[in-house]
């Protein structure tokens, strides 16, 4: 009889060098594949049961104080034309998307021509950390907790959002109020039933929701130091699930512009600063929704955001930018959302999990 080490002597034998490299370099594939997977599964399971079982159910808790006593739309429209805003051409909307879904959005008044301005917002408009620093409560701290290191821009921003929206009086109140309470993002879930859908046993998006969902978590637990530090400015605690609200208006409803350069932020650094760019939340033009096809938002080097027709745009036709070419992966794991027609396989996000994906 025939060893099965003299089989694999005469296949490996007859099997040119060039296809010996080939099926070596798949199998090493297939094995990095399984490895990231597990791990990803794994992580997202011991997530899941650290949790209480109180918070195990969709961080939807919004953080705006007395949700009760916002006012309507219109005050959102006067609170942005207050500030320099144009709004002239655009009206809230209800648009009906696939699956007899609604959702919200912005929508010409008026015929608009391609090309045109359809709505402008200021830059001291928008909520950012550049602003934020310059509080005259907030801004001290927070900046000295940034230069230092200790946090992160994107979690000072949401300190930021969470600071004016735990007051009632808040100069943001209007946009603060138009916020969603809940951001389906599957990231802030940590549903047991993950593995189902389209994006079942796909270890880049398990990858990318585990990574995100991290971030947030690890935000979370260097904020509490800055926290207890400044009672006075937070006298009710901020919770895990404010916290993640918080998180995820940021990452589904900001842009990323580059940091002023005479911005506090960089200055008196205790090194380089580790990235010269900054999210931004926009009130009324973070409602416009994604379309593939559409023109990109425009940036002023005053910092406005200028959101221009992508065609001839019908009296009530919905307004949409592109947020860019992105995949499904990041679509779903940064907006909640998904394309079914969408065939863009190379996600921009793959160069930052290979950064984070083994930071402890």
């Amino acid at each position: 009889s025939i060893s099965w080490h003299k089989m694999r002597r005469r296949a490996k034998a007859a099997m040119p060098i060039g296809q010996q490299s080939l099926v070596l370099f798949f199998f090493l594939l297939l094995v990095v594949h399984v490895v990231l997977y597990r791990r990803a599964v794994l992580h997202l399971d011991a997530a899941w049961r650290r949790l209480p079982l109180q918070d195990r159910q969709p961080f939807s808790k919004s953080a705006v104080a007395r949700p009760d006593q916002c006012t309507g739309e219109q005050e959102l429209f006067d609170m942005v034309r207050r500030i320099g805003g144009k709004t002239a051409g655009v009206e809230m909307k209800m648009f009906e998307f696939e699956g007899g879904r609604f959702r919200r959005g912005l929508a010409a008044r008026k015929p608009i021509k391609d090309g045109r301005v359809v709505l402008s917002i200021p830059g001291n408009a928008s909520m950012s950390l550049h602003r934020a620093v310059q509080h005259p409560d907030l801004g001290p701290p927070l900046l000295r907790e940034y230069r230092k290191g200790t946090l992160h821009e994107f979690e000072g921003l949401t300190i930021f959002l969470l600071f004016e929206a735990k007051n009632v009086s808040s100069s943001y109140r209007p946009f603060l109020c138009s916020l969603p309470k809940y951001v389906p993002l599957p990231s802030l879930e940590m549903r047991e039933d993950f593995k189902e859908g389209m994006f079942a046993n796909n270890s880049r998006y398990l990858n990318t929701i585990w990574t995100i969902g991290k971030m947030f978590r690890d935000g979370f637990f260097r904020a509490q130091k800055f926290f207890a530090q400044n009672p006075l400015l937070f006298p009710t605690p901020v919770d895990l699930k404010e916290w993640m609200w918080a998180s995820s208006i940021i990452m589904s409803r900001s842009w990323g512009v580059k940091i002023p350069p005479t911005s506090l932020l960089l200055q008196n650094l205790e090194g380089p600063p580790a990235n010269d760019r900054m999210h931004v939340l926009v009130p009324l033009a973070d409602m416009v929704n994604h379309d593939a096809s559409a023109r990109k938002v425009g940036i002023s080097e005053g910092g406005a955001i200028v959101l221009y027709a992508g065609k001839n745009l019908r009296a009530g036709e919905e307004i949409c930018i592109t947020y860019g070419d992105k995949c499904n992966v990041e679509l779903m794991s940064h907006y909640g959302f998904f394309l079914p027609r969408n065939n863009k396989t190379n996600c921009e996000i793959d160069h930052i999990l290979q950064q984070r994906m083994w930071e402890k």
